[in-house]
């Protein structure tokens, strides 16, 4: 990466916070986010649990660090969350 990357960047230890967008975002796009839960395909081949995602979307979220691996719903005959 050193050929691609600025010299700047590449000491950089810390990340930028994207809460402020990642917020306003879902604020702005919240019924056209739900809309596509309601119609996800992911949704009815049971890789995401509908119910998890809806209130991912709806919820209050006082924290920054939102988790969204947590709207996953693996199948029990996979035996293990890969």
């Amino acid at each position: 990466m050193r050929d691609v990357l600025p010299a700047y960047a590449q000491g950089r230890a810390t990340k930028g916070d994207y809460s402020r967008e990642l917020y306003g975002g879902l604020r702005r796009h919240r019924a056209e986010l739900l809309e596509l839960c309601e119609e996800s395909v992911l949704v009815e081949m049971g890789l995401v649990d509908r119910v998890a995602l809806r209130g991912l979307l709806l919820g209050l979220h006082p924290d920054t660090a939102l988790s969204w691996p947590s709207i996953r719903h693996w199948p029990a005959s996979s035996g293990s969350d890969p």
